[in-house]
């Protein structure tokens, strides 16, 4: 659509036109600038374009670390929650199969930690890894490494600029993921004594971007979709009791946050370095707190809103590796392996589902479903919005 339909993209839907409205920004790019090409440099561009994120997210994840290391990418990539536990919990002598055959269906392990009844998610609680985050979600995982990067090294500085300014163009790349990140640069405004971001790039122009790109957003009607806290009573619907709820928030927190964060701060807690020792708390207290709430079918809060302070924990994490001593590299590296097993399967079963599904040629015509098609499973609202709207009454330019 972003290749062959003007702007504004429209659909019929029950009988009612409505305007695509979605954070777009990582789509747009190679369909509008290089679509009358083709669909190979589409494909070919597209990739670049990815590439280059993931690069930058890793030169900003290594400056703050403070040490350029292959062993620190290898962190990066395979940074995650130990799920391995979980595994054997669920299918006891048959955890190899299973693991052979979530590698050969392209499964993954990130639901593993939450609350499962039958084989089916009660509570839908999940972190992802780098590798998951960028194999599902790149529109949101790019924007996210490159925003928490520029704003977690401008933190380190001490100076916060043009922060703000940077950060408010994120609404357009990840609503959720700029809510994650919001927090934070609450913080690295206060933190900065100089004082920086008070000047009229981020005071004037901030705003105006921010109010345009989120009046499009704005125009998606989200009251339907599925929002809670996430302890509510379930026992008459789910069999589920409050207990077991705040058994499996407990068990979740641990294996996806506490397994790492113990061993990571005993190594430097006696740190001179004040200013790591207070992000710990910080990112202790954002991942404890994210998780009580529900957006979506697939609780996008819990996966997005999450994102940026987990790429900001897998440095503390990494930074700590650097400075831990023989002993405590040895139990962060049994962590480690224990973590290996969910990027392991996301990168196997991609690899397999490359060779087998990946085709230069596009789809056929035919194949290709409209939103309203392919949105069977979950909520239109989230996609497209009413054309009398403010942004498309008054902002966008009719066809």
């Amino acid at each position: 659509d972003l290749i062959t339909e003007k702007w504004p993209i429209s659909y019929a839907v029950n009988g009612k036109e409505l305007y695509l409205a979605h954070y777009l920004a990582y789509y747009l790019p190679a369909p509008s600038i290089f679509g009358t090409f083709g669909w190979k440099i589409v494909l070919i561009v597209n990739f670049l374009w990815t590439f280059i994120g993931v690069f930058l997210a890793i030169i900003f994840f290594l400056k703050f670390v403070g040490k350029y290391s292959s062993h620190l990418v290898l962190f990066f990539v395979f940074a995650s929650g130990v799920q391995l536990f979980s595994l054997i919990w669920q299918h006891g002598s048959g955890t190899f199969h299973e693991i052979l055959n979530r590698i050969s269906s392209h499964g993954n392990l990130f639901w593993l930690n939450g609350l499962t009844k039958n084989g089916v998610q009660i509570l839908q609680l999940t972190f992802p890894s780098n590798t998951d985050m960028l194999f599902w979600a790149p529109s949101h995982a790019i924007p996210c490494w490159l925003g928490a990067g520029i704003l977690i090294n401008d933190w380190k500085e001490n100076t916060t600029k043009y922060t703000p300014l940077i950060i408010s163009f994120l609404v357009f790349w990840s609503p959720l993921v700029m809510l994650g990140l919001a927090p934070l640069l609450l913080i690295a405004i206060l933190c900065d004594k100089k004082r920086a971001w008070l000047n009229s790039v981020n005071l004037l122009f901030s705003p105006i971007i921010f109010g345009i790109l989120a009046s499009f957003l704005l125009s998606i009607d989200a009251k339907n979709i599925l929002h809670h806290f996430i302890f509510t009573s379930r026992t008459a619907t789910d069999g589920i009791t409050l207990k077991r709820q705040l058994f499996a928030y407990g068990y979740f927190l641990f294996f996806e946050v506490f397994i790492w964060w113990l061993p990571a701060y005993w190594v430097i807690r006696n740190s001179e370095n004040k200013f790591f020792k207070q992000l710990f708390w910080v990112v202790l207290v954002l991942l404890s707190t994210i998780p009580l709430f529900q957006y979506g079918v697939w609780n996008d809060w819990c996966a997005r809103v999450s994102m940026p302070t987990l790429f900001l924990f897998n440095a503390l994490i990494a930074f700590s590796f650097l400075k831990a001593n023989i002993k405590q590299k040895v139990i962060l590296g049994f962590i480690f392996l224990f973590a290996l097993m969910g990027p392991s399967i996301a990168i196997l079963g991609s690899g397999k589902g490359f060779i087998n599904h990946f085709k230069w040629n596009p789809p056929e015509f035919d194949s290709i479903k409209l939103i309203p098609e392919a949105t069977k499973s979950w909520p239109i609202d989230q996609y497209v919005a009413d054309k009398n709207t403010f942004f498309f009454k008054y902002l966008a330019k009719e066809k």
